[in-house]
């Protein structure tokens, strides 16, 4: 006794073939005779296919998604540093100068005050 989906059957590739033409056919059967094992089997596949069709489309949001606001903050960034190109600069040498000296100001200080300390009244007495 052979199955019905087997190559045995004579007519297996047209039955195919017709399976597949009449799928939204036999969905809503397997729909009405949702009690059964065969109609259960069949709409649990299309429940898998259905979610992992939806996983992908998911995924593939996401990707897009990222691979836009990249592009996007590369523009930003791009456009940023493209305008800071025809600005004066930040900082100029006499700028760095000035620092320089009220850095060596305060490490002169700060060592002639290790030699010398201060001197501060005792709080105690």
């Amino acid at each position: 006794m052979a199955y019905e989906n087997s190559s045995a059957n004579p007519h297996h590739a047209a039955s195919r073939r017709m399976i597949k033409t009449r799928s939204y056919d036999r969905l809503r059967e397997s729909l009405r005779a949702r009690h059964e094992p065969g109609a259960m089997r069949v709409l649990s596949i299309v429940y898998w296919r259905t979610l992992l069709c939806v996983a992908a489309l998911i995924f593939l949001a996401a990707l897009l998604w990222g691979w836009w606001e990249f592009k996007a903050t590369m523009a930003t960034l791009d456009a940023r540093n493209d305008q800071q190109q025809n600005q004066a600069p930040i900082l100029t040498r006499k700028d760095v100068d000035d620092a320089v000296a009220a850095f060596d100001a305060r490490q002169n200080t700060y060592e002639r005050l290790k030699i010398e300390p201060l001197s501060a009244p005792d709080p105690s007495q």
